[in-house]
């Protein structure tokens, strides 16, 4: 539903911010740390997916679908 290069950006930037994810969890000590890393992790994932849903409803929009 969008361009090429669109799609590329934001799975780029979404794993990017896995990976930060990842790396806290992984060096972070206690249970507390994971859980915290976890929920901040939900967090961007659920803040990617929705600038995706909005991206391609602007786009659509655009293109008059």
């Amino acid at each position: 539903m969008y361009h090429k290069g669109e799609r590329n950006w934001l799975s780029l930037k979404s794993s990017s911010a896995l990976q930060k994810g990842v790396m806290n969890m992984l060096s972070s000590s206690s249970l507390h740390d994971v859980g915290k890393a976890t929920v901040i992790f939900r967090g961007v994932f659920l803040q990617n997916l929705n600038l995706t849903r909005r991206i391609e409803q602007a786009y659509r929009i655009y293109l008059n679908i």
